[in-house]
Protein backbone atom coordinates (compact mmCIF):
# COMPACT_ATOMS: atom_id res chain seq x y z
CA UNK A 1 0.00 0.00 0.00
CA UNK A 2 2.94 2.40 1.13
CA UNK A 3 4.54 0.99 -2.26
CA UNK A 4 1.49 2.15 -4.07
CA UNK A 5 1.05 5.62 -2.62
CA UNK A 6 4.67 6.48 -2.63
CA UNK A 7 4.47 5.51 -6.88
CA UNK A 8 1.39 7.59 -7.09
CA UNK A 9 3.27 10.47 -5.21
CA UNK A 10 6.25 10.47 -7.60
CA UNK A 11 4.25 10.18 -10.52
CA UNK A 12 2.21 13.55 -9.95
CA UNK A 13 5.56 15.35 -8.75
CA UNK A 14 6.94 13.86 -12.04
CA UNK A 15 3.83 14.99 -14.02
CA UNK A 16 4.18 19.21 -12.20
CA UNK A 17 7.75 19.33 -13.22
CA UNK A 18 7.33 17.67 -16.50
CA UNK A 19 3.88 19.74 -17.94
CA UNK A 20 6.28 23.23 -16.05
CA UNK A 21 8.76 22.64 -18.40
CA UNK A 22 6.31 21.43 -21.44
CA UNK A 23 7.66 18.11 -21.98
CA UNK A 24 5.23 15.31 -22.79
CA UNK A 25 4.88 12.88 -19.97
CA UNK A 26 5.50 8.94 -21.09
CA UNK A 27 4.42 5.84 -18.66
CA UNK A 28 6.08 2.43 -19.54
CA UNK A 29 5.41 -0.90 -18.32
CA UNK A 30 8.97 -3.11 -18.79
CA UNK A 31 9.01 -6.93 -19.59
CA UNK A 32 9.32 -7.45 -16.23
CA UNK A 33 6.42 -5.65 -15.16
CA UNK A 34 7.52 -2.46 -13.52
CA UNK A 35 6.47 0.64 -14.55
CA UNK A 36 8.24 3.67 -15.31
CA UNK A 37 7.47 7.29 -16.06
CA UNK A 38 9.55 9.94 -17.95
CA UNK A 39 10.20 11.99 -21.33
CA UNK A 40 11.59 9.77 -23.54
CA UNK A 41 9.62 6.16 -25.62
CA UNK A 42 11.73 3.64 -24.45
CA UNK A 43 13.59 0.97 -26.70
CA UNK A 44 10.65 -1.84 -28.46
CA UNK A 45 12.65 -4.26 -26.61
CA UNK A 46 12.51 -2.82 -23.00
CA UNK A 47 8.73 -2.51 -23.16
CA UNK A 48 5.50 -3.98 -23.92
CA UNK A 49 3.38 -1.27 -22.94
CA UNK A 50 3.81 2.53 -23.34
CA UNK A 51 0.85 5.25 -22.74
CA UNK A 52 1.19 8.80 -23.04
CA UNK A 53 -0.14 10.80 -20.38
CA UNK A 54 -2.11 14.65 -20.07
CA UNK A 55 -1.89 17.03 -17.55
CA UNK A 56 -4.16 15.06 -15.21
CA UNK A 57 -2.15 12.27 -15.44
CA UNK A 58 -4.37 10.15 -17.87
CA UNK A 59 -3.58 8.15 -20.75
CA UNK A 60 -4.03 9.53 -23.88
CA UNK A 61 -2.22 7.17 -26.24
CA UNK A 62 -1.21 4.07 -26.34
CA UNK A 63 0.94 1.68 -28.16
CA UNK A 64 1.10 -1.82 -27.27
CA UNK A 65 2.92 -4.72 -28.30
CA UNK A 66 6.14 -2.55 -30.07
CA UNK A 67 8.46 -5.38 -28.79
CA UNK A 68 6.60 -7.95 -30.67
CA UNK A 69 6.08 -6.17 -33.07
CA UNK A 70 10.06 -5.11 -33.35
CA UNK A 71 10.75 -9.23 -33.23
CA UNK A 72 8.17 -9.78 -36.32
CA UNK A 73 10.48 -7.46 -38.05
CA UNK A 74 13.57 -9.31 -37.46
CA UNK A 75 12.33 -12.69 -37.99
CA UNK A 76 11.36 -12.22 -41.38
CA UNK A 77 14.66 -10.13 -41.97
CA UNK A 78 16.35 -13.76 -40.79
CA UNK A 79 13.83 -15.30 -43.06
CA UNK A 80 14.91 -13.64 -46.01
CA UNK A 81 18.25 -14.12 -45.37
CA UNK A 82 17.73 -17.81 -45.01
CA UNK A 83 15.65 -17.81 -48.58
CA UNK A 84 18.81 -16.01 -50.01
CA UNK A 85 21.30 -18.33 -49.20
CA UNK A 86 18.62 -21.34 -50.13
CA UNK A 87 18.27 -20.15 -53.59
CA UNK A 88 22.00 -19.31 -54.14
CA UNK A 89 22.85 -23.00 -52.79
CA UNK A 90 20.91 -25.17 -54.69
CA UNK A 91 19.69 -24.82 -58.78
CA UNK A 92 16.65 -27.69 -58.22
CA UNK A 93 14.91 -29.43 -55.98
CA UNK A 94 16.89 -32.40 -57.22
CA UNK A 95 20.80 -31.23 -55.85
CA UNK A 96 18.95 -31.09 -52.05
CA UNK A 97 17.76 -34.17 -52.56
CA UNK A 98 21.74 -35.41 -53.27
CA UNK A 99 23.26 -32.83 -50.48
CA UNK A 100 21.18 -34.72 -48.12
CA UNK A 101 22.51 -38.13 -48.92
CA UNK A 102 25.78 -36.99 -48.98
CA UNK A 103 25.51 -35.49 -45.31
CA UNK A 104 23.79 -38.34 -44.50
CA UNK A 105 26.63 -41.01 -45.93
CA UNK A 106 28.48 -41.27 -42.92
CA UNK A 107 26.21 -41.77 -40.06
CA UNK A 108 24.48 -43.76 -42.36
CA UNK A 109 27.58 -46.21 -42.16
CA UNK A 110 28.49 -45.94 -38.73
CA UNK A 111 24.76 -46.64 -38.28
CA UNK A 112 25.17 -49.91 -39.91
CA UNK A 113 28.68 -50.91 -38.46
CA UNK A 114 26.83 -50.43 -34.99
CA UNK A 115 24.50 -53.01 -36.47
CA UNK A 116 26.73 -55.42 -36.74
CA UNK A 117 28.48 -54.69 -33.94
CA UNK A 118 25.20 -55.77 -32.16
CA UNK A 119 24.34 -58.69 -33.73
CA UNK A 120 28.13 -60.28 -33.21
CA UNK A 121 27.64 -58.99 -29.85
CA UNK A 122 24.06 -60.83 -29.18
CA UNK A 123 26.16 -64.38 -31.14
CA UNK A 124 29.02 -63.96 -28.40
CA UNK A 125 25.71 -63.94 -25.74
CA UNK A 126 24.18 -66.83 -27.10
CA UNK A 127 27.10 -68.85 -27.27
CA UNK A 128 28.11 -67.62 -23.47
CA UNK A 129 24.53 -68.90 -22.37
CA UNK A 130 24.79 -72.40 -24.17
CA UNK A 131 28.15 -73.01 -22.20
CA UNK A 132 26.43 -71.50 -18.80
CA UNK A 133 23.03 -73.73 -19.45
CA UNK A 134 25.17 -76.93 -20.41
CA UNK A 135 27.24 -76.74 -17.05
CA UNK A 136 24.08 -76.15 -15.39
CA UNK A 137 22.69 -79.40 -17.30
CA UNK A 138 25.28 -81.78 -15.88
CA UNK A 139 25.48 -80.02 -12.24
CA UNK A 140 28.83 -78.42 -13.23
CA UNK A 141 30.02 -75.24 -11.02
CA UNK A 142 29.74 -71.89 -13.64
CA UNK A 143 33.31 -70.65 -13.79
CA UNK A 144 33.01 -66.54 -12.36
CA UNK A 145 34.52 -66.03 -15.79
CA UNK A 146 31.60 -66.91 -17.77
CA UNK A 147 29.28 -64.91 -15.47
CA UNK A 148 31.46 -61.76 -15.84
CA UNK A 149 31.44 -62.60 -19.72
CA UNK A 150 27.42 -62.89 -19.56
CA UNK A 151 27.05 -59.61 -17.56
CA UNK A 152 29.95 -57.82 -19.75
CA UNK A 153 27.57 -58.41 -23.12
CA UNK A 154 24.78 -57.27 -21.40
CA UNK A 155 26.25 -54.04 -20.70
CA UNK A 156 27.64 -53.57 -24.52
CA UNK A 157 24.42 -54.64 -26.37
CA UNK A 158 22.67 -51.86 -23.89
CA UNK A 159 25.62 -49.01 -24.71
CA UNK A 160 25.14 -50.32 -28.57
CA UNK A 161 21.23 -49.93 -28.60
CA UNK A 162 21.38 -46.43 -26.86
CA UNK A 163 24.18 -45.14 -29.28
CA UNK A 164 21.76 -46.66 -32.46
CA UNK A 165 19.20 -44.78 -31.23
CA UNK A 166 21.46 -41.39 -31.29
CA UNK A 167 22.66 -41.83 -34.38
CA UNK A 168 19.28 -42.59 -36.14
CA UNK A 169 18.02 -39.59 -34.15
CA UNK A 170 21.14 -37.73 -35.82
CA UNK A 171 20.19 -38.99 -39.53
CA UNK A 172 16.63 -38.07 -38.99
CA UNK A 173 17.11 -34.80 -38.01
CA UNK A 174 19.53 -34.31 -41.19
CA UNK A 175 16.61 -35.56 -43.34
CA UNK A 176 14.17 -32.73 -41.68
CA UNK A 177 16.32 -30.09 -41.98
CA UNK A 178 16.77 -31.14 -46.11
CA UNK A 179 12.90 -31.56 -46.39
CA UNK A 180 12.23 -28.74 -44.89
CA UNK A 181 14.84 -26.50 -47.21
CA UNK A 182 13.09 -28.67 -50.26
CA UNK A 183 10.10 -28.04 -49.43
CA UNK A 184 10.27 -23.73 -48.53
CA UNK A 185 12.51 -24.14 -52.11
CA UNK A 186 9.89 -25.35 -53.80
CA UNK A 187 7.46 -22.39 -52.60
CA UNK A 188 9.73 -19.75 -53.30
CA UNK A 189 9.98 -21.26 -56.87
CA UNK A 190 6.23 -21.56 -57.25
CA UNK A 191 6.01 -17.64 -56.39
CA UNK A 192 8.39 -16.45 -58.57
CA UNK A 193 10.88 -15.68 -56.00
CA UNK A 194 14.52 -15.26 -57.54
CA UNK A 195 17.76 -14.40 -55.83
CA UNK A 196 17.73 -10.77 -56.87
CA UNK A 197 14.62 -9.68 -55.34
CA UNK A 198 15.11 -12.06 -52.18
CA UNK A 199 18.39 -10.11 -51.67
CA UNK A 200 16.97 -6.81 -52.26
CA UNK A 201 14.33 -7.79 -49.71
CA UNK A 202 17.05 -8.26 -47.16
CA UNK A 203 18.89 -4.80 -47.90
CA UNK A 204 16.09 -3.45 -47.66
CA UNK A 205 14.91 -4.84 -44.31
CA UNK A 206 15.99 -2.89 -41.35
Amino acid sequence: MIKTILCCFAMICFSASAQAEGKRIVKWVDKHGVTHYGDQVPLPDSTNKTSELNKSGMAVKRVEQTATQHEAEKVSSEQNRRDSALLASYNSAEEIDIACDRNTRIDKSALESLGQKRTNLKDQQQKNATKMADLTKRKRPIPPQLVEDNQKYQTDIADTDKLIVTKQHDIDNIRKRYDNDKQRYLELKAQGYTLSNIRNATKAAP
